[in-house]
């Protein structure tokens, strides 16, 4: 792998992100197999914060909804980005389908194990977004990298 391609140079470059990847791989798996609703502690306040939001004049358009597919895209950009940056450049792009299939996955193993849990193919949509745009941020990284160095001749 050319330097260029890579996120971070030197020796450590392929076990940065691939420990990163690990730590968070951990931490998703206890979010998408909590028995609760993760959301569960937290709804009361956003619900709140959505209705002072709305009587004060807020943007009507945001709702609960929309601030779960939105946590959802935040929860995978990581995923997106990690895998990206652990792989080499011509198999960058996989996270995205790796990203998918994971979501699948857990959503699967949510509708059929944790019947508190609600498993939509909306979160799996917004789940690949937020790979998707891991992926995007790796790509542009690089492509910056590639346009400030000089190539070596």
């Amino acid at each position: 792998m050319d330097d260029r391609d890579s996120i971070i140079r030197g020796p450590r470059r392929s076990w940065i992100p691939q420990g990163l990847l690990a730590m968070y791989g951990v931490a998703l798996l206890l979010i998408a197999y909590w028995p609760s609703p993760v959301d569960a502690v937290g709804a009361q306040t956003i619900d709140t914060a959505l209705l002072w939001l709305h009587d004060n004049g807020g943007l009507a358009w945001i709702n609960y909804a929309l601030i779960e597919s939105l946590s959802n895209v935040a929860l995978f950009l990581p995923f997106g980005l990690l895998v990206a940056a652990s792989l080499p450049l011509q198999w960058k792009w996989l996270a995205v389908p790796a990203g998918i299939a994971i979501s699948i996955l857990f959503e699967v193993g949510q509708g059929l194990f944790l019947p508190d849990r609600v498993s939509t193919s909306q979160d799996v949509l917004a789940n690949g977004f937020g790979a998707a745009l891991g992926v995007v941020i790796v790509y542009a990284w690089l492509q910056r990298k590639r346009t400030t160095q000089p190539r070596p001749y």
